[in-house]
């Protein structure tokens, strides 16, 4: 076995170093820099080649500090697990800023555990990590964390995998700032190819605290919170599942692309201004959970004619929902209520187009609502998901608990069920329906209601009781 130990004292001239290894490979290196303007490069190639380990720790301590590792081959490590690789700044300085750059080429490879650490009041930066496992299968990201522990946090962290039966069992970003702006937490992730993440997840997508394979932003100050956090997910494969985790304010999960089938995603944010914005999910048999608490936005497109689809939003707070959903025999639940009895003010707008498709609609509050449904047997008995029952009738597809509350239904197409239920005062109800065999139940109870219901086609049917 060949081995390599680099050490690097706190001088400047020292600043620069690198290793190659190659041949047969076995190899290990290790890194070992103290000071100010480190950097270090390692080259792999071969098998079980391993840079970092528990036992060993690479280290880079002080300002400035960059590492690059690049390893081709099969099985090759970097940071074995139990903290193999740790980079620590340390100083108070406005323009630190940590570099940790791992390609990794080929079958079997594994990034152990990564940690980066900012300990110093930072403005400006702190921690930027990049992890390219490419054209392999097999690869594992163990985990990278990211610690921001003092002043506004600025965590970068990019993985991308291409190839099939890789996993990112961990990537988690901790920062204490409780400054509103100028402190970014992002994740990006890009993922390529089939049986990524390995599967568990299922159900709707096990939220609200699911860790399987996570990306997860939260805060560790005295209020529990950090801000600006962001993540943005690609996903292009069958056989994916993934959780996300966000806790503190202002808070985006967007510009999440699913693109395949049999993929899991949930997601679970708490405190205020959070938002979900998924732009594209286009495949049949995902299966998709967000719970939100707090003040929430959620945006959803199933698109391109997905089908059997499991779709479920929870939001606790005052909350917005806007849902369009494409295909046959998707299940879309969406539950919006009160935080802690102050009460709600909720919002949503579901679009559904094609067969087969249940929706169900609950809110608790001050609520106002929007639903589309285009195309036929939609919300059908068979397809329905179990109700309760009101004055011994079956009731909500779409059920308003509370007052002032606002019911806006239009329905093209043949053999649909509208079901509604509001309670409450000073509530109403409008159904527009147009086509045959269409069925239409609308309950209320309270004062000051108003139902508006107009069916135009052959076979309808319709019961109003107040």
């Amino acid at each position: 076995m060949y081995r390599s130990l680099l050490l690097a004292l706190p001088l400047a001239t020292l600043a620069s170093l690198a290793c190659a290894q190659n041949l047969l490979g076995d190899n290990d290196a290790f890194i070992d820099q103290l000071g100010d303007d480190n950097a270090g490069a390692i080259t792999q190639t071969g098998a079980g080649n391993q840079a970092g380990l528990e036992a060993d720790v690479m280290l880079q301590d002080g300002q400035f500090n960059a590492l690059t590792i690049t390893q081709t081959g099969i099985g090759n490590a970097v940071g074995t697990e139990g903290e193999g690789l740790f980079q620590l700044g340390r100083q108070n300085t406005p323009t630190v800023f940590n570099q940790i750059t791992i390609t990794q080429a080929g079958n079997g490879q594994l990034v152990g555990e990564v940690d980066q650490q900012s300990v110093g009041s930072i403005a400006n930066g702190a921690n930027e990590m990049v992890i390219l496992q490419n054209g392999g299968d097999g690869n594992v990201v163990s985990e990278a964390r990211q610690l921001q522990a003092s002043g506004m946090a600025r965590n970068i962290m990019d993985i991308t995998q291409t190839g099939e039966a890789n996993r990112i069992s961990l990537a988690t970003q901790l920062a204490t700032s409780d400054e509103l702006s100028g402190a970014p937490n992002t994740i990006r992730v890009r993922i390529v190819g089939s049986r990524n993440g390995q599967s568990a997840l299922r159900a709707p997508a096990i939220v609200p605290f699911a860790r399987d394979s996570a990306f997860v932003q939260e805060g560790g100050s005295a209020d529990n919170r950090s801000n600006g956090n962001s993540i943005d997910v690609l996903i292009l494969g069958n056989d994916t599942a993934f959780g996300i985790r966000q806790g503190g304010r202002d808070n985006d999960v967007g510009f999440i692309t699913i693109e395949g089938d049999f993929n899991d995603l949930g997601i679970r944010q708490d405190g205020d201004q959070n938002t979900v914005t998924m732009t594209t999910v286009e495949g049949s048999g995902n299966v998709m959970g967000i719970d939100q608490l707090g003040t929430n936005t959620t945006q959803l497109s199933l698109i391109g004619f997905s089908d059997d689809n499991l779709v479920s939003v929870f939001q606790q707070g005052t909350n917005d929902a806007f849902l369009v959903i494409e295909g046959d025999a998707n299940s879309i639940t969406v539950a919006q209520n009160f935080l802690d009895a102050l009460g709600g003010d909720n919002s949503a707008s579901i679009e559904v187009r094609g067969t087969s498709n249940a929706v169900d609609l609950t809110q608790e509050g001050q609520n106002t609502a929007e639903i589309v449904i285009e195309g036929s047997a939609n919300n059908a008995p068979l397809f329905s998901l179990p109700r309760t029952t009101f004055e011994g009738v079956m009731i909500g597809s779409y059920a308003q608990r509370g007052f002032d509350n606002r019911l806006d239904i239009g329905v093209i197409g043949d053999s649909n069920v509208s079901t509604t239920l509001q309670a409450g005062d000073l509530n109403s109800i409008l159904l527009r329906v147009s086509g045959d065999d269409n069925e239409a139940l609308l309950l209320q109870r309270g004062n000051a209601n108003t139902a508006h219901l107009t069916q135009r086609g052959t076979g309808n049917t319709a019961t109003i009781r107040q």
